[in-house]
């Protein structure tokens, strides 16, 4: 497989050492695979941190949607066998499936690519037909095939199509068709109780209702159970690597084949594009796929209550690992690394080291944002210090943790709630923005006043359930437009008007995700309801 092994494998672990000791993350479980064998396995911190339960190879982590390729491969099995058609609409499998549409039916194809025009879906249920039932009270908003939107639901569907093909629950079905074929007797397909004591426990944030700092403390996440195949399979390392190494394989595994050639060809083709947060990625069935200097890259990320994963393989250089975690932290950044320094030794490329301790706070032209905010009497200077941005807020300095899309967690009293972003304009940047809040860089224009409809205000604020997925957002109003900002990572969405205390969630017109407004009492909304009629109530803090 690899020309010097040792070294990049060794480099591999120091980072898997590095990444928990800079993000607080609890424990990682890592597997590296050529074609042919596991190549190494790596277990790192607790499984549990109260009782110091050290992470071992036997250690089952749940890894979300990564389950979703398991599904597909499931799917193009019925197809080689003639029992399923990839282009019939999906009714003809789920005939009770009802979504409102103005467009053509969906189909199979639609859902395993997220072309189907349907909703993220609600994570409030915990089996398949609860989940699709509730798609009866929402709107497709793009004809199929025309608009790649992630779709958990979609996957149910997939999921409930197999069940009815095949007449067994989805874990049995993939027990029967994967699991056992690879020999992976380790691996749980469905989440229930009776596996709870070889899980890992998953943390979350300590805090709920802000963005966390990366080492930020954390407490143990909810538990759920669920059986649903869009993310419901728990497993080891080891195991996960006998599945990286059927997909390295082209779904070829030790007895025969998983899946012809033809069909790891269709569930691997660029059939769609995955948007503006990920150039250059496209979406075949259950994976994503990408070129990286002439070599085809595959894998998937999966992230679950309190767990995090990341699976991905060169098919040029036939390597592929698994990356998992008991946390919320990003472990396609180990799955990143790894897989470049894997590649570097294959092709006897000098190995990346690991990064410095502070790497992970340096930005591009740091110069750039250098200046004085002010936002009424409140203000705070931002300072580079080489490629890392300090903020000055009442006599203390704060280095800015950098997020997606220029935005930065601060940690300062001030500032916990939202994240911090900045406002370029001809290149420029001209202003900060935390939550409604617009701070302007002296030397630059004041806003102008924006307009708005003054009922807007009343939707404003913080609104909470007890869905242990989406606990609590945050609606503000900023610069004359509605913001949807999901409270713990920060991330905001533009909220369109639609008709009278209903809105689009979404930059894209084709977004099939809303929001709605009722409960009106004393000037203000009370209830918001989600697209899939999950409802979240306003509550007194900010």
């Amino acid at each position: 497989m690899v020309h010097k092994p040792g070294p990049a494998l060794e480099r591999l672990d120091a980072f898997a050492e590095h990444f928990l000791g800079t993000t607080g993350a609890p424990g990682v479980s890592i597997a590296v695979t050529d074609r042919q064998r596991t190549v190494h396995l790596c277990a790192r911190g607790f499984a549990e941190i109260t009782a110091k339960i050290p992470v071992e190879h036997e250690t089952l982590f749940q890894i979300g949607s990564i389950s979703k390729s398991f599904a597909s491969i499931c799917v193009m099995q019925l197809v080689e066998e003639g029992k399923v058609d990839l282009d019939e609409p999906v009714k003809e499998y789920v005939p009770w499936l009802a979504v409102r549409s103005k467009h053509a039916p969906f189909t199979l194809h639609n859902l395993m690519t997220h072309t189907a025009g349907i909703v993220l879906g609600s994570e409030s249920t915990f089996s398949g037909p609860p989940g699709v039932l509730a798609l009866r009270e929402t709107e497709t908003g793009a004809p199929p095939g025309e608009f790649f939107h992630y779709s958990n639901v979609g996957y149910k569907i997939v999921g409930l199509v197999l069940e009815q093909v095949l007449r067994k629950p989805i874990g049995a079905i993939l027990r029967e068709r994967l699991l056992d074929r690879l020999g992976m007797d380790s691996t749980e397909a469905t989440i229930t109780n009776e596996i709870r004591d070889r899980l890992a426990v998953g943390y979350v944030p300590y805090f709920d209702d802000r963005p966390s700092p990366l080492a930020g403390p954390l407490s143990q996440a909810t538990w759920l159970e669920s059986d649903t195949a869009d993310g419901s399979i728990s497993t080891t390392a080891g195991d996960m690597a006998k599945y990286v190494r059927m997909l390295l394989n082209k779904g070829k595994c030790p007895d025969g084949r998983v899946i012809s050639e033809e069909s790891f060809s269709m569930m691997t083709k660029k059939h769609v594009p995955q948007g503006d947060d990920y150039p250059g990625v496209f979406y075949g069935y259950g994976l994503g796929v990408e070129n990286l200097d002439g070599h085809v890259r595959i894998g998937h990320t999966g992230g679950m209550v309190g767990f995090v994963s990341s699976m991905r393989m060169d098919m040029d250089d036939g390597i592929g690992l698994i990356v998992m975690l008991n946390s919320l932290h990003d472990a396609d950044v180990v799955a990143k690394f790894g897989i470049g320094v894997l590649s570097a030794a294959v092709r006897g490329n000098e190995i990346p080291t690991v990064p410095s301790k502070d790497k992970h706070l340096e930005i591009e032209n740091a110069s750039d944002y250098v200046g004085k905010y002010a936002h009424g009497v409140r203000g705070f200077n931002i300072l580079a210090d080489g490629r890392k941005l300090i903020m000055q807020c009442e006599g203390r300095s704060i280095a800015l943790e950098p997020r997606d899309k220029g935005m930065f967690c601060v940690d300062h009293p001030d500032f916990r709630l939202f994240l911090l972003g900045f406002e370029k304009r001809n290149g420029s940047v001209v202003a900060a923005f935390h939550g409604s809040d617009v701070f302007v860089k002296t030397g630059t224009p004041k806003p102008k006043a924006f307009k708005y409809s003054r009922e807007w205000e009343s939707f404003t604020g913080h609104f909470r359930s007890y869905n242990p997925w989406l606990s609590n957002f945050r609606v503000v109003l900023r610069s004359g437009s509605l913001l949807f900002i999901v409270a713990q990572s920060g991330a905001e969405e533009p909220m369109r008007h639609l008709a009278i205390g209903k809105f689009r969630i979404g930059k894209d017109d084709r977004s099939p995700e809303t929001i709605e407004f009722d409960q009106i009492v004393d000037g203000k909304a009370q209830r918001a309801i989600l697209s899939c009629g999950d409802c979240y109530y306003r509550v007194p803090t900010p």
